[in-house]
């Protein structure tokens, strides 16, 4: 039989040459329909699996021709077959039937795979099939497709990863049609396998109409280009090339703020349930369904609430205003806002006139029966029942006062807790001011509202409360009484920056919230009450304006989002800080929050045009809950531009309030730093609580800041990316946790991580350059023996959402791909450009790219850049270099900006001295930046011969310039790096040049040749090119700089250069450098905590005092020990620089290890240092010599480095706040 197909084929090969490419599946695939099974898939197999009430679930057979392994289920489904999870019912791709495998708790894996019987002659091929991949419970699923050859040799993979599914996503969902491409340079079978590796939580993989099609000869040319896709104008979006700056007046925003949640009561309806018996008192009710529908818990009760207060918001505000969703009636509306109020009262514990469905009664009655959060929801309830008061009688009316009243008791009972590490009390207790505002507002003249109003301000003040608060004289509301600040604080919510944690890190959502409960508390007040309010207080707003000067702002994006370097853990992209923008805005009269405000207002509104029921996002987290707590943000939103208009203000411009927050600052207490530029924010956050250390970056558009996401797994996420080593877990640990240089508008900052189970050292650098590019560069050695399975370097989350885009189309150097990121597909070059906004360039050249790994992170789908990507596995050994990589990243670039930028780039791995990498990067503004890290080197770094386009770059250290190009030597401790802006470039020979103290586009030429020289200079200035030609005269120095739109030279006095003084340290100072200690000048051999320290310092000179074995003397320097208890940790003495060797103190001493490198800014610091330590202890310690010196001018000079674990912050610049309240002070 084999002849005569293989004539048949000859035949087909030749009308392939006429007519293109050529089916040929059925020539070489088995049932690859899985056609051949539908005679064994009956009703009544013996086969068929039947669960619960779903029923047919499908046939356990292996498809013919197919050799299966199985993960616990795998069956042949039809269109009658109910998977798992819920997920529904499917059509197959093509035909009756497809290949269906599901998986649960734990983990495992499986396979499917047929070998071709014929084989394959040479020739380029595609073969294509279909999927569907769904996952519960965030399951980390992914099967792994390879076609190989003969020998096994893979030619050519793609990842398909399961996304988070939901009900029926089977059904509503597409096939998605997948294509590997290869080539045969010989006659050869192939092996095509699907590999399923299948996490934890639950997920399912089918398969169905697999097609294999031979190519025109040269369809796979490696030079050819490779378009898969459209363009990125093609793919619609609701905020991409929509959303801008404009802002929308008050009016405008307010119209839109009541039709959006008018647009809400389709969701809101769809919830709603009327119960079937009304409460006890005979009273009609029903309520709005949660995922805990009817329950007793915050999600069954806040749920209700939140949709009853907008319920009878709109019914109070809406009509005549709005248009109602079609099938929605404001007697509808009213019914509902109504039933619910009922329902919510009727099921709270002062009442009880109903059970809730999980029989329990709600609220807070008493510090002995009170529940968390309850009078958050309380609020809810008050509000609607303002909203409703012309529809409540007299009855109902008494209903809501003993429901207020019992949360008020608990609040006058209870006690205020206050906490920062890890879980602030500042929103709890801002919530709890809402429910005293509330009862103040409705109840002015109750006998209790004085103790409320007590209360109210007792909370309010220890929301955002501060360490100054103690000290915090100012008396809040003199028309009422003297008491002041200080009288009510009880303790810090804040740290000393004002950031807070929550949930066990930096959480900007709980950040902003407590301001919003606060303005919240504010409304209730004076709407309530209306004109001349008897209860008002100034404590509703302490340390808000602080929060948002300090914190806030500092964090805010061009989309009004508040940058979350670790993610979130609920939905992103809510906006739901914008209330917190309008306290600020229309109480405190902010125009910073104004705009804010504003830009949050237009995302909201895109983002509840995804979906087709008004409900406000696609994918949320908790279901109907977030849906209410989003529309309680709107309407309070609304209400506060009724109460205090904005009308008469005028907002800050985006791009002035971009500008004022350029500065790079560091969250001490947070180890986040942050800086901003006209081009794009940046963010790196080491998170303690979370053990997360990632970043991101973002434009400074606000409708394509978000292609760029915030993401976090392995301990890293964004910029690290991760490794894959074999039988290691993939996991990061610092060791340090950033070394930060701040300069204006960038910084430099250093990290180590462990990673890979201690298997790897990642030592790298952040460089975010003062102008666009944001550069990643490492130095990674292996610290076991180990193989690399897979890297996914330089990683950056991309946002593939409806919210945003759901299709990007990446250019690169071999074509272009427009894809959903569902599948993760790789392509060679060293650069990446997204839909014309984002570039990547990096300088690996044995690596690819990819793109995919597409999952539902925080109610967004996002996939996966990795920059540098690579499945080859490759070994390790304890010491060996591992990768010396950089990837530089842009904002607002387009395809060909980015192609030009990766042309550019000079890395200098070749150049730099062991253990060092370097690597100078262009800007789309023609300026370079130099960055160059010291991993695990000596101090000293020469660059021999850089020469550029424009000619040998000026470095702001003494840089020689001959027609070779600069010559320079930089220094820079272990784990610090050196970063310079380089716009000045020389062509000429014979001088000297160097960069002006803080002006790039200005420099010192200095001319030691013995003749004259002239030199042609380049400045590269705000994006302009000036040229001029120089001359420099003999033993001269000239300095040129840009201004304007020219370069002024100016000859400069040599000795203007050089500050003449006489050193006469000898004369006057004993021993200046401590080469005189004999301390930790002996060595030895020491354990100490199980780590073996084998040559190590040890110390043999006897301490001063017994009571402090630690501190010891100086010679020549008089001790001023004032330390008050004694403590064996309290240190100062001296010790030998060394970079290998420790200084050890015994566990029954200071039980420590101590090392210090020579600092690579003074080759003449000797070969000792002083070390001062207060530990455990609380005084003064110091050391001090006098002299007499003949009368003159003098400068005393000396190098100190200051490192405090526990810093808080710098009260100036020799105080530091340390964790407990602690100051410290260090003098010279």
């Amino acid at each position: 039989m084999k002849r005569p197909i293989l004539v048949f084929y000859s035949m087909l090969l030749g009308c392939t040459a006429t007519y293109g490419q050529q089916d040929v599946t059925s020539i070489y695939l088995a049932n690859p329909s899985f056609k051949e099974d539908a005679k064994a898939c009956t009703q009544d197999s013996p086969d068929a699996l039947y669960e619960g009430t779903e029923g047919l679930r499908g046939w356990n057979l292996s498809p013919k021709g197919w050799q299966i392994t199985s993960p616990g289920k795998a069956l042949l489904i039809n269109k009658e077959c109910a998977t798992d999870n819920g997920f529904g019912k499917t059509e197959a791709a093509n035909g009756d039937f497809a290949y269906y495998q599901r998986f649960g708790w734990g983990s495992a894996n499986s396979e499917m795979r047929q070998t071709t019987s014929t084989p394959l002659p040479a020739g380029e091929y595609e073969l294509k099939f279909f999927s569907k991949a769904f996952a519960a419970n965030n399951a980390a699923t992914s099967a792994t497709v390879t076609v190989s050859d003969r020998e096994l040799k893979s030619l050519d993979k793609l990842i398909i990863t399961c996304v988070n599914g939901n009900a029926g996503i089977m059904a509503t969902s597409s096939w998605t049609e997948n294509s590997l491409k290869f080539k045969l340079e010989e006659e050869s079978t192939i092996t095509l396998s699907a590999q399923m590796s299948w996490g934890n939580g639950g997920s399912c993989i089918a398969y169905d109409h697999f097609t294999l099609t031979q190519l025109p000869e040269g369809s796979l040319d490696p030079d050819a280009p490779s378009i898969e896709g459209g363009t990125e104008d093609q793919v619609d979006s609701p905020t991409e090339g929509v959303i801008s700056h404009e802002f929308v007046e008050e009016s405008a925003m307010q119209q839109d703020l009541l039709q959006m949640l008018a647009n809400s009561l389709t969701y809101a309806h769809n919830i709603w349930y009327d119960c079937a018996a009304p409460n006890s008192k005979d009273e009609a009710c029903g309520y709005f369904k949660a995922n805990s529908a009817g329950q007793s818990n915050e999600d069954g009760v806040r749920t209700n609430a939140d949709f009853s207060m907008i319920c009878a918001f709109l019914y109070k505000y809406g009509k005549g205003k709005v248009n109602l969703p079609e099938g929605i009636t404001w007697d509808m509306v009213k019914d509902m806002a109504v039933k619910s109020l009922v329902f919510g009262y009727s099921t709270h514990k002062a009442n009880k006139f109903k059970i809730t469905s999980d029989n329990k009664y709600w609220g807070s009655v008493s510090n002995a029966d009170h529940v968390w959060e309850s009078s958050l929801w309380a609020t809810s309830l008050a509000y609607a029942s303002y909203f409703l008061n012309e529809e409540l009688d007299e009855n109902q009316k008494t209903y809501i006062y003993n429901m207020i009243k019992a949360e008020c008791n608990y609040e006058l009972e209870r006690s205020i807790p206050t906490g920062y590490n890890g879980d602030t009390k500042a929103e709890e207790n801002g919530w709890e001011t809402n429910i005293l505002s509330c009862a103040l507002g409705l109840y002015p003249d109750d006998a209790l509202a004085p103790k409320w109003f007590d209360r109210l301000r007792a909370f309010a003040i220890n929301c955002y409360s501060h360490v100054d608060d103690a000290q915090n004289t100012t008396v809040i509301d003199p028309e009422y009484d003297e008491t002041t600040v200080q009288d009510l604080y009880i303790g810090k919510n804040l740290y000393d920056d004002y950031t807070l944690q929550n949930h066990n890190y930096f959480h900007t959502s709980y950040q902003n919230v407590v301001m919003q409960e606060l303005g919240e508390s504010h409304l209730a007040l004076h709407l309530f009450q209306g004109e001349n309010p008897k209860w008002k207080t100034n404590a509703l707003m302490h340390n808000n304006q602080k929060v948002m000067d300090e914190v806030l702002c500092r964090l805010a994006l061009a989309d009004g989002e508040l940058a979350m370097p670790n993610g979130n853990d609920w939905s992103m992209f809510l906006y739901d800080q914008i209330t917190s923008y309008t306290t600020a805005a229309c109480f405190l009269r902010d125009p910073n929050a104004l705009m804010l405000e504003n830009l949050a207002y237009k995302h909201i509104k895109a983002r509840q045009s995804t979906t087709q029921d008004g409900s406000w996002l696609l994918n949320s987290d908790i279901g109907p809950r977030r849906m209410g707590v989003e529309g309680h943000r709107v309407m309070m939103t609304y209400l506060m531009h009724e109460l205090a208009s904005t009308a008469d203000m005028q907002a800050t411009s985006w791009k002035d309030f971009s500008q004022s927050q350029e500065q790079a600052y560091i969250f001490t207490p947070q180890n986040i730093v942050r800086a901003n530029t006209p081009d794009r924010f940046s963010v790196f956050s080491w998170s303690n609580g979370l053990k997360s250390y990632t970043g991101y970056i973002a434009s400074n558009k606000p409708d394509k800041n978000k292609i760029i996401v915030p993401y976090k797994k392995n301990n890293t996420g964004n910029i690290l990316g991760w490794y894959t080593v074999n039988g290691k877990a993939t996991d990061a640990s610092p060791v340090i946790s950033g070394i930060y240089d701040l300069n204006g508008n960038s910084y430099t900052m250093n990290g180590k991580l462990m990673t890979n189970g201690n298997s790897l050292e990642n030592n790298f650098t952040l460089f975010s350059t003062p102008g666009n590019a944001f550069i990643y560069m490492d130095y990674v050695v292996g610290k076991t023996n180990g193989t690399i399975t897979e890297e996914k370097g330089g990683l950056m989350a991309i946002s593939t959402d409806p919210f945003t885009k759901e299709k990007r189309t990446l250019y690169h150097s071999k074509g272009r791909l427009q894809t959903d990121g569902s599948q993760l597909k790789s392509f060679e070059g060293n650069w990446v450009n997204i839909d014309n906004e984002v570039g990547i360039v990096s300088t690996a050249t044995d690596k690819s790219i990819a793109f995919g790994d597409r999952e539902l992170n925080s109610s967004i789908f996002l996939s996966k850049i990795y920059p540098v990507y690579s499945t080859d596995g490759r070994s390790f050994s304890n010491g060996s270099i591992v990768d010396r990589r950089h990837i530089i990243y842009y904002s607002n670039v387009d395809s060909a900006d980015t192609e030009q930028l990766a042309a550019d780039v000079l890395p200098l791995t070749a150049q730099v001295a062991e253990g060092w990498n370097g690597i100078i990067v262009s800007d789309p503004d023609s300026a370079r930046y130099l960055l160059l890290g010291n991993y695990l080197g000596e101090t000293a770094c020469t660059l021999k011969d850089i020469l550029l386009p424009d000619g040998a770059p000026v470095f702001t250290e003494m840089t020689a310039v001959n027609g070779r190009g600069s010559t320079a030597t930089f220094r820079c401790d272990v784990n610090h790096s050196v970063a310079n802006t380089l716009r000045v470039f020389i062509q000429g020979d014979g001088l000297s040049a160097r960069q002006m103290e803080n002006d790039s586009c200005g420099a010192y030429l200095y001319n030691h040749s013995g003749q004259k020289q002239q030199a042609q200079v380049t400045i590269w200035a705000d994006g302009n090119k000036l040229t001029a030609t120089v001359t420099v005269e003999q033993e001269s120095c000239v300095s040129v700089k840009a201004v304007g739109n020219e370069i002024l030279t100016e000859t400069v006095d040599l000795k203007e250069e050089q500050e003449e003084f006489f050193d006469v340290t000898a004369q006057f100072l004993s021993n200046p450098g401590f080469e005189e200690d004999q301390t930790y000048g002996t060595e030895s051999k020491v354990t100490l905590n199980g780590v073996v320290y084998d040559p190590c310092y040890v110390n043999t000179v006897k301490a001063s005092d017994s009571k402090w074995p630690q501190v010891l003397p100086i010679q020549g320097w008089t001790p001023g020990n004032r330390l008050k208890g004694g403590s064996n940790f309290a240190v100062l003495y001296s010790m030998p620089y060394s970079t290998t060797m420790y200084c050890v103190s015994p566990s029954n001493v200071g039980n420590s290890a101590s090392i210090m490198a020579a600092p690579a800014t003074d080759d003449a610091c000797g070969k000792r240092c002083l070390s001062i330590l207060n530990s455990w202890d609380s005084g003064n310690n110091s050391i001090s010599q006098t002299f007499t010196l003949p009368k003159g001018e003098y400068k005393l000079s000396f190098l100190a480095q200051y490192v405090c674990a526990n810093e808080m912050r710098h009260i100036n610049d020799y105080t530091i706040a340390t964790t407990g309240d602690n100051l410290n002070y260090s003098r010279c």
